[in-house]
């Protein structure tokens, strides 16, 4: 039965995921389930195929057990409440107005934490310090917003099933023998090499980015190599294939396959093996094994036998991006490439093999990189042919380099040359790439369904079988159009964002014109709109904004909007109040890059998007004022229903707007100004309003909202939303009537 092999891997990666939708794990009807197909198994001799199917559905329960053991042992001894925790900081990850940081506590109780600091202190934070910090701790939050891929599976993936929001009380410096090593290296690297190349070095032995340049970054992303900068299971391989090829040329025979075996293990350990590097470590186990045993052993069953093994030791790796792209490389390795070789065969062999293995990556993983990122580079195959071969020699290079610089600066100093011009060639390649018109395109979220029929087509493509091709064809074809089939949402959907400190509201009618207001704040590398608006935009099957508007000249408003123009065309940008700095340049750049313009609004005019209406009632035209009081304000519009968008004007606009506006001020929702600060939402301009909801979109910052604006909108009659309680804010209007609910909480309340 030697596709049993193959399938054990996967069989056991279903159950998990079986375990984790379903829920329904017990022991009550798992166990005599086992035992029922135990007894089909031995009855079956003669039905080879019906006991593989047995024994897959065996490991497969086998998976849902081992989840439920996991869930019941990785919580810990730590409790919900206020309360002090003291423990070691494994990452630091600085943000805009705070710092999260991922500690293991030593006190009281067991477990690991994420905790979120604020204050100047949490700068000083490094991974390997002790921390004291007071707060308090919760179980871990859900994904707030509607699309967003649930924020729980990474931190899972790391044990962390507990999250504080806390003040830093002490930060103690303290290191493990690991991080020791680590700072010896990189200090070494320093010493060898220029800052650039050092920090380079940095990120290609250790995945540490913290030194690369914010261009850098964006080039290798746009280039698709930037997975060179994340330790990979290709970097562990390399690293061990280089150590065995040092110890046979020293005379070890047969003794240097263990030798490249304890270097992986090495290298595993020096970058906290994460799924990708422990699979290598794995494979490369499975076959010095193999070859010391004189046993030939097919790729597919170690690479089997390695997804079983690192979902058993930790199962939420399953939902990783690492996991699922690191495994999905290897299959397309394994299953793809030769096929495509075989079809280029007029290319330099080298050549054909390098451009099969980059396309065979490519294809095998597009899915996972349209579901985790919704973009594809699409010059990464042959940008990688010169990259992955520069950036393995510097690899190895600047590992040699740093061990030798230990022992002595001028001994690292001496592969500064070849390593330099390895990297330079990997930078090189990465601008050109990057420079390339369609370098980056954005790719649809395929779903389970539209994954399913991607894989099947795939399958047909390759299968040399005339009739299995053909029936892959009609599986794929079938997939495909039933999950098409399923008819979109009806009426106008209002989602309100919560993006934090800041606003984003989409309006969409059924699978017709998109409205975009805001876009939420930036981020020291990626926006929240990254993985809030865009996901949700993504999945949802839009490709195009057609109008995304800008109240006002303040970053917690447009932040984001870089980022959702790298993933959306945009037919029109509107602002407001248009001065020598304001839309940004880069904005604009980024706007007329997807065929899209700017336009001006004013009070007065009317926007029609579809069966939307807006209708501009601030500012007028050629109003001078700062940022906050030249914020549009807007009367969005659907049938009879309407909503109004105050940005964040002061109360004086206010004033404003009821003795010029007043008639146009009363609607069903209001956004209320400013974030609930007290500088806005004055008593006369609710009552004008009238509305019976309120939407307050705020991060917990700066006060906002204030009590006292509570107060008045309770005093109003209005029923508050809060994008920091509820997530985000969702409303759904019909002929019959609307309603609005909070994403995570606050019920769903009619208001017919």
């Amino acid at each position: 039965m030697p596709h049993l092999y193959y399938l054990l891997g996967p069989a056991f990666a279903a159950g998990l995921w079986l375990g984790q939708t379903v829920d329904v794990v017990s022991l009550a009807w798992i166990a005599p389930g086992l035992l029922g197909l135990a007894a089909t198994w031995r009855v079956a001799s003669s039905w080879p195929r019906l006991r593989l199917a047995v024994l897959l559905v065996i490991i497969a329960l086998l998976g849902m057990v081992r989840l439920a053991w996991w869930r019941a042992a990785l919580p810990g001894t730590l409790f919900s409440g206020q309360t002090t925790i003291q423990g070691r900081v494994e990452l630091v990850e600085a943000g805009r107005f705070s710092s999260r940081l991922a500690v293991k506590v030593a006190s009281p109780g067991r477990g690991r934490v994420r905790v979120s600091v604020s204050g100047p202190g949490r700068h000083q934070v490094t991974p390997g310090d002790v921390v004291t910090v007071s707060g308090q701790l919760a179980p871990l939050r859900g994904p707030s917003n509607p699309g967003q891929t649930d924020p729980r599976h990474r931190w899972h993936a790391a044990g962390i099933y507990w999250e504080m929001s806390g003040r830093l009380q002490s930060v103690r410096a303290g290191r493990d023998a690991w991080d020791g090593v680590r700072s010896l290296l990189k200090s070494s690297l320093e010493r060898s090499f220029s800052p650039g190349d050092a920090g380079l070095l940095r990120a290609l032995l250790f995945g540490d980015t913290s030194q690369l340049t914010p261009r850098l970054r964006e080039q290798a992303v746009a280039s698709g190599i930037s997975h060179l900068f994340s330790v990979s299971g290709m970097h562990a391989g390399v690293v061990g294939l280089a150590g065995a090829w040092v110890a046979a040329k020293a005379g070890l025979g047969r003794a240097a396959h263990l030798f490249g075996l304890g270097t992986v293990a090495f290298y595993a350990g020096l970058c906290r093996m994460g799924p990708a590097v422990m699979r290598a470590a794995i494979m490369y186990g499975l076959s010095v094994g193999a070859h010391l045993a004189h046993r030939n052993l097919h790729p597919l069953v170690s690479l089997s036998t390695a997804s079983l093994v690192v979902l058993w030791f930790w199962p939420p790796w399953l939902y990783t991006a690492g996991f699922q792209l690191s495994f999905a490389a290897v299959a397309g390795m394994v299953l793809i490439a030769p096929s495509l070789q075989s079809r280029l065969t007029r290319l330099p062999r080298l050549v054909g093999a390098s451009l099969a293995t980059s396309t065979a990556v490519q294809l095998a993983a597009l899915p996972i990189l349209g579901w985790h990122f919704g973009r594809l580079a699409s010059v990464g195959i042959l940008v990688n042919l010169v990259a992955v071969p520069a950036a393995m020699a510097a690899l190895v290079g600047g590992l040699v380099a740093a061990l030798l610089g230990l022992l002595s600066a001028p001994l690292g100093q001496l592969l500064g040359a070849p390593v330099g011009v390895a990297l330079a060639v990997l930078e090189g390649s990465a601008a050109l790439g990057s420079g390339l018109p369609g370098a980056s395109v954005a790719i649809p979220a395929f779903g389970l369904a539209g994954a399913t029929g991607y894989y099947l087509f795939l399958l047909a493509g390759l299968d040399r079988s005339p009739r299995r091709r053909r029936a892959w064809a009609l599986a794929a074809f079938t997939v495909l159009v039933w999950s098409m089939a399923v008819p979109g949402p009806s009426g106008l959907e209002v989602v309100v964002f919560d993006v934090g400190q800041g606003d984003a509201i989409l309006f969409r009618v059924g699978d017709g014109p998109v409205v975009l207001v805001d876009t939420g704040p930036p981020g020291l590398t990626v926006s929240p709109a990254a993985f809030t608006i865009v996901p949700y935009l993504r999945r949802a099957g839009v490709r195009r904004i057609d109008v995304l508007l800008i109240t006002h000249a303040h970053d917690d408003h447009y932040g984001g909007a870089l980022d959702v123009l790298r993933s959306l065309r945009c037919r029109y940008l509107v602002v407001a109040t248009p001065d020598a700095g304001w839309p940004p340049p880069e904005l604009v750049t980024a706007v007329a890059r997807t065929g899209g313009e700017v336009r001006v609004a004013y009070a007065g005019q009317r926007l029609q998007v579809g069966a939307i209406g807006l209708k501009v009632l601030h500012p007028p035209d050629g109003f001078v004022g700062e940022p906050n009081q030249s914020s549009l304000v807007i009367r969005a519009s659907y049938g009879q229903w309407s909503m109004l968008l105050t940005g964040d004007i002061y109360a004086c606009v206010e004033r404003r707007l009821l003795a010029s506006h007043r008639s146009y001020l009363a609607a069903d929702l209001l956004k209320v100004a400013h974030h609930g600060s007290l500088t806005s939402s004055s008593p006369e301009f609710l009552r004008a309003v009238g509305a019976r909801h309120a939407v307050i979109s705020a991060g917990g910052q700066f006060g906002h909202p204030s009590p006292v604006v509570l107060d008045r909108l309770a005093a109003a009659g209005m029923q508050v939303w809060r994008t920091d309680l509820h997530g985000a804010i969702l409303v759904h209007v019909t002929a019959r009537g609307w309603t609005v609910r909070g994403f995570t909480g606050g019920g769903n309340r009619s208001a017919k």
